[in-house]
């Protein structure tokens, strides 16, 4: 979905207008989008919901989706807050079944409780984009009624916020303590841009988007877009009945070393899980004779070794492994040694040289004029899209204007202390503001930049920007990188460019590592191996919506 400024948005609505689109067709189009957006997330069956209702464009939404849900056999209430019981809405609503209840005398939170009854789904249609400022007390009253109610429920409902958890400002990300916090917010036409900072973006929950009948047209600042469950779902590859290995995608991972050796090992089970047809393991033998076992399904090329790490003399062996590929991985586990600096500057190098003959390598050494030609002997081979993670960065940096070496549709993955180490800033300057860092790094370097951490950025060259809006301490662990680095890989491997791939990615990621922790129950015991199951349960959510 598209990320813009309220100011944005409201001058798209009334663009709209202008042009002939009446306000209450806008009303319309948006709640009937709304009905959708949540019939879509029916609980195992349970079809009953209650709203919360506001005056203005957030209620009638509210009140229009109450409706549309009635009529397709939903139990729908709605809880009138505050005075707007002769609003020829309300009255449209009653006469299309929805149960119209007056909760502007509730005295306490037992009666509170008693009109909000048992439903799946709490809807808050109380305030908008338009709220700035504090709640006035009356309302914030009884949305304290409604909170304290919600604990002697039997079974507490879904929040599900309209546009924005009520009491929260849009536009500066300021929330009122009246706030009851989402488990999902439903933008509509548009995330508006307060709801990706502190403290909002810890109340609005999952965030996904219902269209207002409008094209929204990208703000401002260039084009950006907040990832949801849709967005992913429109891109991931589609597994057709006579799919086969080689079909769904060949990739290369390179990585490991003698003190990290599971690093690679968790970028292939990232891999296999997101559905790449066949995954070979360039690693050290040490990696392979310890890993096997635990990745049977990949095949493995022995690269030799100096002092544990990945040596130069295994150039020619990574390129030979890297023809036929789909996408290549590179840098898991491999160590910011000198070993493995010096095989990522001739690896490079090297494909640079034998797919560019007439031109001399960038300031690298002498392997591919060594080699010449020789890994290139069928003539339509390309040097395939290439992730570089973890050491493979930090090993890149080295390198004198490493930015000249990569391949096209190269994705780098820093974290902020990689990130430092490739551009010479400061994590604290870098992370001040995290879009306009990774836009700055994609276009000076050429390439897609996925710059890690809450809130994952991925830029593109030409300035397009993904946001992930998830924010998850368990993935705060060692070897989450890695099978993220994998994701992205199969994703490659199967068809994807390299921003789709990377925002895609990134956001099955995250969402694993949600699902991860709710299994545990909590945010510190999950662990990076985990989030295959964590990936297969995203995936197979997926294919119901």
């Amino acid at each position: 979905m598209k990320h813009i400024s309220v100011e944005e948005m409201l001058q798209q609505e009334q663009n709209a207008i202008n042009n002939g689109t009446g306000v209450n067709q806008l009303i319309q189009n948006a709640g009937q989008n709304l009905a959708f957006a949540i019939d879509r997330r029916a609980i195992a069956g349970r079809r009953s919901i209650v709203a919360m209702v506001g005056k203005g464009n957030n209620g009638a939404d509210a009140l229009v989706a109450l409706s549309q849900l009635a009529q397709i056999g939903w139990k729908t209430r709605a809880l009138i807050m505050v005075d707007r019981h002769d609003d020829w809405m309300v009255q449209q609503a009653s006469a299309a079944g929805v149960e119209v209840r007056d909760a502007i005398l509730a005295g306490d939170h037992l009666e509170m409780a008693q009109l909000l009854g048992e439903p799946a789904i709490l809807l808050d249609a109380l305030l908008g984009t338009g709220f700035q400022g504090h709640v006035k007390p009356e309302l914030a009253k009884r949305m304290q009624l409604v909170v304290h109610a919600l604990d002697y429920l039997p079974k507490r409902p879904i929040v599900v916020a309209v546009d924005c958890p009520s009491g929260v400002n849009c536009s500066t990300g300021h929330a009122d303590p009246a706030v009851i916090p989402a488990n999902l917010t439903i933008c509509m036409g548009a995330c508006k841009a307060g709801l990706l900072l502190q403290p909002a973006f810890g109340l609005v929950g999952e965030l996904a988007s219902a269209g207002i009948g409008i094209d929204i047209e990208d703000g401002a600042a260039g084009p950006l877009q907040v990832v949801e469950a849709a967005d992913v779902m429109s891109v991931l590859p589609k597994r057709e009945w006579n799919t086969h290995k080689g079909g769904a995608g060949k990739m290369l991972i390179c990585g490991g070393s003698v003190e990290y050796i599971g690093a690679p090992v968790l970028s292939g089970l990232g891999a296999y899980t997101l559905g790449a047809g066949l995954v070979r393991m360039a690693v050290p033998a040490i990696v392979q004779s310890s890993a096997a076992s635990k990745l049977p399904e990949a095949i493995w090329t022995i690269m030799p070794t100096v002092d544990g790490a990945m040596s130069e003399d295994g150039t020619e062996l990574l390129l030979r492994a890297t023809k036929g590929c789909k996408a290549v991985v590179i840098g898991p586990g491999m160590g910011p040694l000198p070993a493995s600096q010096k095989l990522v500057k001739s690896y490079f190098s090297a494909l640079l040289a034998g797919f560019e003959p007439h031109n001399r390598p960038i300031g690298f050494g002498s392997v591919a004029e060594k080699m010449g030609n020789r890994v290139d002997e069928d003539t339509d081979w390309a040097v395939p899209p290439m992730v570089v993670d973890a050491d493979g960065l930090r090993n890149l940096a080295m390198l004198p204007q490493w930015w000249n070496a990569l391949p096209a549709g190269c994705i780098l993955t820093p974290h902020p202390g990689e990130m430092a180490a490739l551009t010479g800033a400061s994590v604290a300057e870098l992370q001040t503001d995290r879009l306009a860092s990774a836009r700055k790094a994609a276009r000076a370097w050429g390439c897609v930049v996925l710059f890690k951490g809450a809130q994952t950025v991925v830029a593109e060259p030409k300035g397009h920007a993904a946001i992930i809006p998830i924010a998850e301490p368990a993935l705060a662990k060692a070897g989450t990188g890695d099978v993220l680095a994998g994701v992205i890989g199969a994703l490659l491997a199967q068809g994807l460019d390299s921003f789709s791939a990377a925002w895609a990615g990134a956001w099955l990621h995250a969402r694993a590592g949600q699902f991860v922790r709710a299994r545990h129950g909590n945010n510190r015991s999950p662990m990076a191996s985990e989030l295959t199951w964590g990936l297969r349960r995203v995936l197979g959510l997926l294919e119901q919506i």
